[in-house]
């Protein structure tokens, strides 16, 4: 997919961490900050694209059939008037010189990207997040599709849920351990990760003492507290992504008690 800036326009380069660089377009007929320099003022802004851990071989990649959840966002440096940051609305397309249609993939309007069963030639596709406010503003990060042949990945966690029962709010648990294993057929990265609703992610605390990539059949150890800071049912996941996202899962909850 192509885009190309109007005449005259701002270019606005986005950094995004792990996906290179993006581009956008702002009209140039904004209004401009007064003051004694002639210099034009470019704001600054950025569109954040979150969360995005599959690594092959130092790209971003997902593999066939696989799934990752963009999430575009608008924002701009204190002091910087930006239009745009209030509306926060995206449309979300993919597109690829090496196929067209599903063969791509496919994208909902959450941002929820599909690949495809199969690799395109070339094997990258671009995702590209357009401002509903503003079609001229977009993000467009490349990533490759890829196939893995004779290969399983696979973290499996031991047990998979631990419930703490009932704790006394603002006092710590006794530790529970869990076990990651590599059940796949090549070593993998550990990296791990912590969802759940707002407020209750810091009621659980996880250490571990994983190496930062472990070996066919091996495993380690995830050791988790529970600390309530409200009483009712407190929860959150642990999330462990190896060479793909979510291998490995475990459910975390108590009861905070008076």
């Amino acid at each position: 997919m192509k885009r190309q800036c109007l005449r005259n326009s701002i270019v606005v380069i986005f950094a995004v961490s792990g996906l290179g660089m993006f581009v956008a377009c702002g009209d140039s007929s904004a209004p401009m900050p007064t003051g004694p320099s002639t210099t034009p003022f470019l704001p600054s802004a950025s569109i954040s694209v979150t969360p995005f851990n599959h690594k092959c071989s130092g790209a971003s990649c997902v593999q066939i059939g696989g799934t990752e959840q963009f999430s575009a966002r608008v924002s701009c440096a204190v002091g910087v008037t930006c239009p745009l940051a209030s509306s926060q609305d995206f449309t979300w397309s993919v597109a690829g010189t090496g196929c067209a249609g599903a063969s791509c993939g496919t994208i909902d309007v959450t941002g929820k990207y599909t690949a495809p069963a199969s690799v395109p030639d070339p094997a990258t596709v671009t995702v590209t997040a357009t401002s509903v406010a503003d079609p001229r503003w977009f993000a467009a990060p490349t990533i490759a599709i890829v196939a893995v042949l004779g290969e399983s990945f696979s973290l499996s966690m031991n047990p998979t849920s631990v419930a703490f029962g009932n704790q006394m709010v603002n006092t710590t648990s006794a530790p529970t351990a869990v076990t990651l294993t590599n059940t796949g057929s090549t070593p993998q990265p550990v990296h791990a990760r912590v969802n759940g609703p707002p407020g209750q992610l810091q009621d659980f605390a996880f250490t571990n003492d994983c190496p930062s990539r472990i070996a066919v059949g091996a495993s380690c150890t995830f050791t988790i507290t529970f600390k309530p800071s409200a009483t009712g049912g407190r929860g959150a996941t642990l999330l462990v992504d190896g060479t793909f996202e979510e291998e490995g899962l475990l459910s975390v909850f108590g009861m905070g008690t008076n």
